[in-house]
């Protein structure tokens, strides 16, 4: 896959802000609708809101936003990321991105997701390990394992 081609697009219905992910690097997109509904064609423009680059060379594995918008994360073969985007500025016009400290133990994801709420980020590790973590804090609630039999996880 190629450094500009766009491997995945996540949409969020709630705050209208999408996630669109390249090898490596993230774009985090706002649509601006009109008559605040989502028109099934035409009628909308996005902005660049928060372009995120990766650090090293690593190519990112997967990413995730949450429905409202606001906290979104990603994760490459060496580790994962918590970002929190928030509007500033006096007519909220401006967007800030912040990083999110998240538990060193947990190793780099295959998937992640959301919980519908944003509370909750559910990470699919590489060890066979599902880890729920606090979005607003960064720290690690659950550590889930599970074992395959006949092909069934229980």
């Amino acid at each position: 896959m190629g450094s500009s081609r766009r491997a995945q697009a996540h949409f969020s219905c709630f705050q209208l802000d999408s996630i669109e992910q390249a090898s490596r690097w993230l774009d985090i997109f706002h649509l601006r609708v009109r008559n605040g509904h989502v028109p099934s064609a035409g009628l909308a423009t996005t902005k660049l809101v928060a372009p995120v680059k990766c650090k090293a060379s690593w190519k990112i594995i997967c990413s995730a936003i949450s429905s409202s918008g606001t906290p979104f994360a990603y994760s490459d073969l060496v580790k994962h990321n918590l970002f929190k985007l928030n509007r500033s500025g006096s007519d909220n016009n401006l967007w800030t991105v912040n990083k999110r400290m998240l538990p060193q133990e947990i190793p780099f994801a295959h998937c992640m997701v959301f919980s519908p709420d944003s509370s909750r980020l559910l990470i699919a590790g590489h060890n066979r390990m599902i880890y729920v973590v606090d979005a607003g804090s960064g720290e690690l609630v659950h550590a889930l394992s599970y074992r395959l039999y006949r092909g069934v996880a229980i």
